[in-house]
């Protein structure tokens, strides 16, 4: 549950990354890719490439989780803006979401095993207004993954469930953009 005007500055900062994210794409600079290595993230992108372009993002986390959010926040207009991202700009990208599950927590840090459960070929495209409302309820059938949020990594609640899964599969955006204000008093 956000509190404290949580839910307007994590969608406020959600719709600046989506206009970010669209400039980029529109100058083809520093746009969101599949890299995994800090040097090649330093050198991306290496070409204007259409073919390059394709390859370093045919599949994405990000889209799909910023889209997810959105849906929870009811927030109709940015998971249109995120559908129209994936139909006009990434129409070959596997979108793909992650949710963690009971072997998480032992293993999110070290890799030991595998762990959490994954949708992959997610289409943000839908009825029109309901689309959001469909992904959301779509999603909500996943397994839940209560004991995840009572582990002592999250501890307990929305806010810091999508705080730690952004600093593990987006640490340059959490770091300067997801922060958790603290409260005065």
């Amino acid at each position: 549950m956000l509190v404290d005007g949580e839910e307007l500055a994590l969608d406020t900062w959600l719709r600046k990354m989506v206009q970010r994210i669209r400039f980029a794409f529109a100058t083809n600079e520093r746009y969101p890719c599949t890299k995994e290595s800090y040097s090649d993230l330093l050198e991306h992108p290496v070409s204007k490439d259409a073919k390059y372009r394709e390859s370093v993002t045919n599949a994405s986390v990000l889209y799909p989780f910023m889209a997810l959010i959105s849906a929870l926040l009811r927030d109709d207009k940015l998971f249109a803006d995120l559908a129209s991202l994936q139909s006009e700009t990434l129409k070959y990208s596997n979108f793909q979401l992650w949710f963690p599950d009971d072997a998480t927590e032992d293993n999110l840090y070290t890799n030991h095993d595998l762990h959490g459960v994954s949708l992959c070929d997610i289409s943000l495209q839908g009825g029109g207004q309901n689309s959001s409302s469909s992904f959301r309820q779509n999603a909500s059938i996943l397994p839940n993954s209560g004991s995840c949020l009572a582990s002592s990594k999250v501890g307990g609640s929305w806010f810091s469930l999508l705080v730690d899964i952004t600093a593990c599969l987006f640490p340059c955006i959490s770091s300067r953009g997801l922060r958790r204000r603290s409260k005065a008093g």
